[in-house]
């Protein structure tokens, strides 16, 4: 069992250096890396806990990034120390203008990629197949690296459904240095979330 443990894992290591040039998350990290160094084309909007449409703005230039903060500790044995941590506010920069934002459902949503009508099925989805675990869990992460047909459910944070997307090759990660928000790759465009809830299921479960 061990060793053919060892053998899955190891193909699956393969495959991931074989292909990762070409794969959802190298498209995510170059729209990263432009995103800092240019910026990318985005429509931003911005909704309440309800679900209601705020504000929607579009740029050629536009990126976002957290904001450190400065707070003061107590030490353990009473001493007074200085904390840095990651403030809720994101900065929004469009086309050289700033918007500080905190509390609201955002949504940047790169140019070209449009929203589709989905609904969760009303009922109980039943499923079957599948291997073993440990094997199924190491597939769908290199599959989510490379991208899988997926669906993206999005809601207020109080569960007011927002927005769905769909596509054939979904890929997402939390970034670091960004609070409460996910990044989502849905056929080599960007997708980020910020304060949402949200629901990522593989398509063939709700077809």
């Amino acid at each position: 069992m061990k060793k053919t443990r060892k053998i899955v894992l190891s193909v699956i290591a393969l495959c991931t250096l074989v292909t990762l040039t070409g794969c959802s998350w190298f498209q995510g990290k170059i729209k990263e890396i432009k995103g800092d160094l240019i910026g990318n084309e985005f429509k931003v909007e911005i909704y309440d806990n309800y679900a209601n449409n705020l504000l929607n703005m579009e740029g050629e230039k536009v990126n976002l990034s957290s904001n450190i903060v400065r707070t003061k500790g107590i030490d353990s044995d009473g001493t007074s120390t200085t904390i840095y941590e990651m403030s809720s506010v994101i900065t929004i920069t469009i086309d050289g203008y700033e918007v500080e934002q905190t509390g609201n459902s955002v949504l940047f949503i790169e140019e070209g990629l449009s929203k589709s009508e989905i609904e969760l099925p009303k009922t109980t989805v039943q499923t079957n197949g599948g291997t073993i675990n440990i094997v199924d869990e190491n597939l769908n992460k290199i599959k989510n690296m490379m991208g899988k047909s997926r669906a993206v459910i999005i809601c207020s944070q109080l569960g007011v459904p927002i927005a769905a997307f769909e596509g054939d090759e979904i890929y997402y990660e939390i970034p670091s240095d960004l609070p409460k928000t996910t990044r989502i790759m849905v056929d080599g465009k960007a997708l980020y979330v910020h304060r949402v809830n949200y629901i990522l299921i593989d398509k063939e479960i709700i077809s």
